[in-house]
């Protein structure tokens, strides 16, 4: 069973009524195996293990040799992915909504699932929500050199001008392979997501969609729910104090 919930309050009440059950918390909850010191400004959500040159190991002055595939030999010994081995094995996982729903749709495991039980369940339209709109930020945008649309208030303006925003990204993802700063790994984390981010853009953002100034939602968030969470799962139970009986 993966029990999910909103926050961490919730998790670890749930780790003390269940200790048999394994908690899981993000990735940027755990320390770099090279790098305890530096925490939480260096956490494993930076991490570069996939490459043959791991970052981290460079930054600790403590190269690594790759392994058969390629990847960082160290990661064997990550603490959050060591943990995250004992959640996928556990016959209970502890885990966070916003978490499952990023790790199930972005290749990090954990589907499918025999039983997901979610507890605050009128909370999972927002937690899917957050999972699929998109953000612009005027901070995001000068950092890394993109120009915004000739037209703040037209969302017609910003679809034309997202594919140059994705070559951007792309350039500057490339322009960062081989720098080692924290900060580089940072600015690398963030392209990496907005360039996620602008292919799903590019391929979903339409007149169903509305916009705020900064963020596109989808009108109807339920278009989405098959394909980034009922699929993932064969039984779903949905625990709630609070949802009325029209919901």
């Amino acid at each position: 069973m993966r029990y999910t919930s909103h926050s961490k309050q919730l998790q670890a009440q749930f780790t003390g009524d269940f200790p048999d059950a394994v908690e899981l918390l993000g990735r940027n909850n755990y320390a770099c195996l090279k790098n305890p010191g530096l925490f939480p400004q260096l956490s494993a959500e930076l991490c570069t293990s996939n490459s043959p040159h791991c970052k981290t190991c460079e930054l600790a002055k403590q190269g690594c040799e790759p392994d058969a595939e390629g990847k960082c030999s160290c990661v064997i010994d990550c603490p959050y992915l060591v943990r995250k081995r004992l959640a996928l094995n556990a016959n209970i996982a502890n885990l966070n909504a916003a978490y499952l729903l990023r790790v199930m749709n972005y290749g990090g495991g954990f589907s499918p699932i025999p039983l997901a039980t979610f507890d605050e369940f009128e909370l999972m339209e927002g937690a899917l929500l957050g999972t699929i709109e998109i953000t612009f930020t005027d901070r995001f945008m000068e950092k890394f050199g993109l120009l915004p649309p000739k037209y703040r208030t037209k969302p017609e303006s910003w679809r034309e001008r997202a594919p140059e925003w994705l070559k951007v990204v792309e350039q500057r993802i490339n322009q960062l392979q081989n720098a080692w700063g924290i900060d580089d790994l940072v600015s690398l984390h963030q392209l990496e997501q907005k360039k996620r981010q602008l292919q799903f853009f590019i391929q979903e953002v339409d007149d169903r969609w509305v916009f705020d100034g900064t963020t596109f939602k989808p009108i109807w968030v339920s278009r989405y729910a098959d394909k980034y969470l009922w699929q993932h799962a064969d039984k779903i139970l949905g625990m709630s104090a609070t949802i009325t009986p029209w919901r």
